[in-house]
């Protein structure tokens, strides 16, 4: 991918789950930057259009085995907790949000339990909520 589009730009990171803060960190940018590049106020560099092929490559992969009947890639506790202080919600208010007792958040942040796939695909939909522009 020598170019790419805003559109094609902002369809790899939703489809990523990572949050504006994150998928910034990891292309070692601003998260300004970010929405620059989805709302084409800044050009999108080459280095950055073959990180995101990357990306969309890993999240292809995703679908891949989900299609095949797989599960997709498992949420660990970091990114959980990740989501969750980026979106600036306490124990009990992230709960709520996800119809959860508090007790299981705790055990999902801690690593104690696993996270439900339903739980993680909620929380990466949660974090890609951040694109809207």
């Amino acid at each position: 991918m020598d170019e790419m589009t805003a559109s094609d730009f902002r369809t790899v990171a939703i489809a990523s789950g990572l949050s504006r803060a994150t998928l910034a960190s990891r292309l070692g940018v601003k998260s300004r930057t970010i929405k620059d590049w989805i709302t084409e106020s800044r050009e999108i560099p080459g280095g950055v259009s073959a990180a995101m092929q990357a990306l969309a490559a890993e999240v292809a992969e995703d679908e891949r085995r989900v299609a095949e009947g797989c599960k997709p890639r498992e949420m660990r506790a970091a990114e959980f907790r990740r989501i969750c202080k980026e979106m600036d919600f306490t124990q009990d208010e992230l709960a709520c949000y996800l119809d959860a007792r508090s007790e299981s958040v705790a055990r999902w942040m801690s690593s104690r339990s696993s996270i439900p796939f339903g739980v993680a695909a909620e929380m990466r939909n949660l974090a890609a909520r951040t694109y809207d522009v």
